[in-house]
């Protein structure tokens, strides 16, 4: 059997085995419940049947790798709807097809905060996928259906009242965009200005606490994008919010970023610039004349903001630049690059002396 802990707030496995049974009837298990790592935020668990496989996926009041940390477990609330949202004939049913989606909600149990998916099976993430693979037509697909979703959602008043989800964003606010100066103090890099960096994301944090103008995905970065047989499947949208469109976008572009910085190759490094460069080219095309809702200021100081708790915040572990101490040169040139981001107004600065 699977080990599930015993924290007297931890879902049973009798509680999943029952939700199973009385909403799935027809589901044969043919394995014990599988943890699947690589998660922070909740406990999600694989079991295989005779017909498919599933993922469960439960919610606590905290985050499940780090339970000093609470964190609303409506989170898992906002990624059920999200994925209904896809469902046949729901508002974005039509969106991307069956080539870019997120996985299918079989089932969510509101009061246990469980979410039950179908399995897209060991599906390398985008990162990954990367290392072996070309990068066009993974930028442009994936900047086309971003781009589609923030456009088919503007100004949509029943999603902006669905996804309301202003836990996150205060999250977000206290702990990415209020501490960003305080990050960078700690990184040891010279020559930084952390009375900017404050002014900017602070004013960031609370611009993104007031309404929106379209759904973002919220958390799209390489291990949210998961790539099989020429598809890709989006996964994690607890940070779904009807906000703007500039979180989706700096968001990617940091990681692009990053993940160019660290790359092993120069090979590898040109893919995530072209993988970026494409992105932001169809992402453009699929927004049309929205465009200009997209503040290029703010994106530029959201991906600063993300570079900066990557690199030397409480997000450092488990990424790019674990290990990596204050001062090193790895940290300094990610502190720079994200100063020099949060100073620009524009995107086409992005790749500058990289």
């Amino acid at each position: 059997m699977a080990t599930i802990s015993t924290d007297t707030d931890m879902i049973s496995e009798q509680q999943i085995y029952l939700t199973l049974s009385r909403n799935l009837p027809n589901f044969k298990a043919t394995s014990d419940l599988q943890p699947v790592n690589g998660g922070n935020l909740n406990h999600v668990w694989r079991i295989k049947g005779s017909d498919k496989d599933l993922i469960i996926k439960w919610a606590p009041p905290y985050i499940a790798s780090n339970p000093d940390v609470p964190l609303s477990a409506e989170r898992i609330h906002f990624e059920a709807k999200a994925l209904q949202l896809f469902d046949e004939g729901n508002a974005l049913d039509d969106l991307g097809g069956n080539t870019v989606r997120p996985p299918r909600c079989l089932h969510f149990e509101e009061e246990l905060n469980l979410l039950i998916m179908e399995d897209i099976g060991m599906a390398p993430s985008l990162d990954e996928w990367l290392t072996d693979n070309s990068a066009a037509t993974a930028g442009k697909k994936l900047g086309k259906f971003i781009g589609q979703l923030h456009r088919q959602t503007f100004a949509n008043k029943q999603l902006s009242r669905r996804f309301r989800n202003l836990d996150i964003q205060q999250t977000r606010l206290e702990v990415q965009y209020n501490p960003a100066a305080d990050y960078a103090m700690q990184s040891g890099a010279a020559g930084v200005d952390f009375n900017l960096i404050q002014s900017q994301t602070k004013t960031l944090g609370q611009q993104l606490l007031k309404e929106g103008s379209c759904l973002v995905m919220g958390d799209l970065w390489p291990p949210s994008v998961l790539v099989r047989r020429g598809e890709m499947r989006i996964i994690d949208w607890e940070f779904s919010h009807f906000g703007q469109p500039l979180q989706d976008v700096g968001h990617f572009a940091a990681h692009c970023w990053m993940q160019a910085h660290m790359a092993p190759s120069k090979e590898l490094k040109d893919k995530f610039q072209k993988l970026w460069i494409l992105f932001w080219k169809h992402y453009r095309a699929s927004l049309g004349n929205r465009i200009i809702e997209l503040k290029q200021d703010e994106v530029m100081t959201h991906a600063g903001a993300e570079i900066l708790i990557r690199a030397c915040g409480p997000f450092q572990e488990g990424y790019l630049y674990e290990g990596h101490k204050p001062g090193s040169r790895s940290i300094m040139q990610a502190v720079q690059k994200a100063q020099q981001f949060i100073e620009s107004s524009q995107i086409s600065e992005l790749w500058t002396n990289s």
